[in-house]
């Protein structure tokens, strides 16, 4: 334990005091060395581990944050385009087949209009249901512009 003691000589308005410490110090106590001004400042061995240990340390929470927030991107690409695929890439082969024309969905279509510009003559729900076989469309199924279709011939 330390003790502080005030001189006799001491000014008024100051206290002069000395610090003693015991003969026997703890296993624990390491004096810190002399600290030099500027660039040649010099660093316990102790300190220099826990300041590379606390870099580490926060550098890689920096990388987790960053593989996180990466994962959550790459998943949302991923699903959107899974979302997507399906539906152009099974038309997008099928329009691949030179037995039977494309059509490229543009604004305003619909099964209907298309089954009407591509058969006119014939009875346009017998077309659609047609179309929708050929090119693996459900009832649920809604065109988007640029998708391709194949047209059924008679």
């Amino acid at each position: 334990m330390a003790t502080i003691s005030a001189s006799p000589e001491s000014v008024a308005g100051s206290l002069r005091g000395t610090v003693t410490l015991p003969a026997s110090r703890p296993s624990w106590y390491r004096p810190r060395p002399e600290r030099a001004a500027g660039a040649g400042a010099t660093v316990s061995p102790d300190e220099a581990d826990t300041r590379t240990a606390k870099r580490l340390l926060a550098a890689g929470i920096v990388v987790f944050m960053l593989a996180l927030g990466l994962s959550g991107l790459m998943a949302s690409a991923g699903s959107h385009i899974a979302a997507v695929l399906p539906a152009h890439a099974s038309t997008a082969a099928a329009a691949e087949s030179a037995a039977m024309p494309a059509w490229t969905v543009s604004a305003g279509d619909t099964l209907w209009s298309i089954a009407r510009a591509t058969d006119p003559e014939a009875d346009p729900r017998v077309t659609v249901g047609r179309l929708r076989e050929v090119n693996g469309l459900s009832d649920e199924h809604v065109l988007q512009v640029g998708e391709v279709l194949q047209v059924p011939s008679r």
